[in-house]
């Protein structure tokens, strides 16, 4: 139960698709933890130690493990550089009010040197220049509270050598803490930034495989991935006598005619608001209304059916191709969802599909043919004939039309 709260607090607010503020949100609850769990472990020396000074840092150190509580809740609410900042001032409060309260001889200005090694970490997201200036503010508050001791020394010992001598070390090191923290840091921005373009050359290739939607429900590690939708319209597209240019053609002549065909397909798809769902051999697929629910589903698939056909005829005529295009679109509830552990894909399945898939099989080359459903969702802006009444296996008697052409190019 306590490991399972600790990890609550070190990730709250983190979410997983952030990758550039992931390191500075969960660092940022981690030090507000540390210190509060080191402010808590000092009470009962300074409850044990009965002084006016011990009392003022026993409220001292519970108003400012009351403010590091904050912390994680601003993170939790979204108020990313607002929790930072607040961290950033309660240490430096702490670090600077404990020396007023005990004196200057404390040495507690040296954790100013620890911030300056955290700052990087912290604020892993902003620039360059901006962390340097944040380093700089507490490399020169550890040098303030260093210049206030080493007057002090000279008022009671007034021995200028020693105070010089001593001064000089301290800058010295504080410099050469400063130097190496920043090093560590450009060492790290630089791996960082390797490592971002590699993750995203992988969400690339991710999203060529899925949607954009479906991809970020995953990367949050959703699962199962399933949905329902009401009314879509799905859209399948083949090449009828491509079985004929397999035997005829090499396979490298083969795949590039094919890609360069399906690429403008992809194309079309973008622009009319449809899902590229798979190819399958000579067979293309795509859908309207998934993931992302559209009203205009029916019209936009179409549309891009009557594209599709100008542009496959401009294909065949550049290659002089004889070849034609069989297109057949249904409108009407499916279910979709992602399936698979290796090789996963992004799939749907019901009725709905499998009805467009006669409706390409059984339908002819050069023609687009739709069934009823899809038939009303736009008969009052694309003209349609009426077709024939054809016999679906498993289906029954199906009406269905085909698009008037106005795609001969």
């Amino acid at each position: 139960m306590f490991t399972h709260l600790f990890r609550q607090l070190i990730f709250s607010g983190v979410k997983q698709y952030q990758a550039e503020q992931y390191q500075s949100i969960r660092m940022s609850n981690i030090l507000s933890l540390v210190a509060s769990a080191m402010l808590i472990l000092q009470l009962p020396m300074h409850l044990f130690f009965a002084s006016a000074e011990s009392f003022n840092q026993v409220v001292l150190i519970l108003i400012h493990i009351t403010l590091f509580s904050l912390i994680p809740q601003l993170n939790r609410a979204n108020r990313y550089c607002t929790a930072r900042l607040l961290l950033i001032l309660i240490y430096s409060s702490y670090i600077g009010l404990t020396s007023f309260n005990y004196g200057f001889e404390t040495p507690i200005h040296h954790f100013f040197l620890i911030a300056m090694f955290a700052t990087p970490f912290l604020h892993f997201d902003l620039k360059p220049r901006e962390i340097l200036y944040m380093m700089l503010w507490f490399l020169l508050a550890f040098m303030f509270w260093e210049s206030v001791l080493i007057n002090h020394q000279l008022t009671t010992d007034k021995n200028l050598n020693t105070a010089i001598i001593a001064q000089s070390d301290i800058l010295s090191f504080a410099i050469s803490c400063f130097l190496v923290a920043y090093f560590i840091y450009t060492s790290l921005k630089a791996s960082w930034y390797r490592i971002r373009k590699e993750q995203f050359k992988t969400e690339a290739l991710l999203l060529n495989i899925l949607p954009r939607q479906i991809a970020q429900r995953l990367d949050k590690q959703e699962k199962p991935i399933a949905d329902y939708f009401e009314n879509v319209t799905i859209l399948f597209a083949d090449i009828e006598g491509f079985s004929q240019l397999t035997r005829e053609l090499p396979a490298d002549e083969l795949v590039n005619l094919l890609n360069q065909l399906f690429s403008r397909f992809d194309k079309l798809t973008r622009k009319f608001k449809l899902e590229k769902i798979k190819t399958i051999g000579d067979q293309y697929m795509a859908v309207s209304g998934v993931p992302l629910s559209y009203h205009r589903h029916a019209l936009s698939s179409c549309q891009c059916a009557i594209r599709m056909q100008e542009e496959f005829i401009l294909w065949t005529k550049e290659h002089q191709l004889n070849v034609g295009l069989r297109i057949g679109i249904n409108s009407g509830p499916v279910v979709a969802g992602v399936i698979g552990i290796h090789k996963f894909s992004y799939d749907l399945w019901g009725e709905s599909v499998n009805l467009a898939s006669r409706m390409e099989s059984q339908g002819a080359a050069g023609k687009i043919q739709v069934t009823e459903a899809t038939y009303n969702e736009v008969k009052g802006e694309l003209i349609f004939d009426y077709h024939d009444t054809i016999e679906v296996k498993g289906m029954g008697p199906q009406n269905v039309y085909w698009l008037r052409e106005p795609y001969s190019v």
